[in-house]
């Protein structure tokens, strides 16, 4: 990823869409967190699957 603020927007979008699968399939929400690394491995950042839900 070029940029962590690119990479956070990837994750969410792919959040949304495995959200929705879950749904539809009648899965369990659970607790899924996706992690933007480096090649190296260094978290840069968490984001809970949960998270890119939007109630209102």
């Amino acid at each position: 990823m070029a940029t962590l603020d690119l990479a956070v927007e990837e994750v969410r979008h792919a959040a949304r869409e495995l959200l929705a699968h879950k749904i539809l399939q009648g899965e369990v929400v659970d607790g899924q967190i996706f992690e933007i690394t480096s090649e190296q491995g260094e978290v840069f950042d968490k984001i809970p699957l949960k998270s890119v839900v939007r109630f209102e």
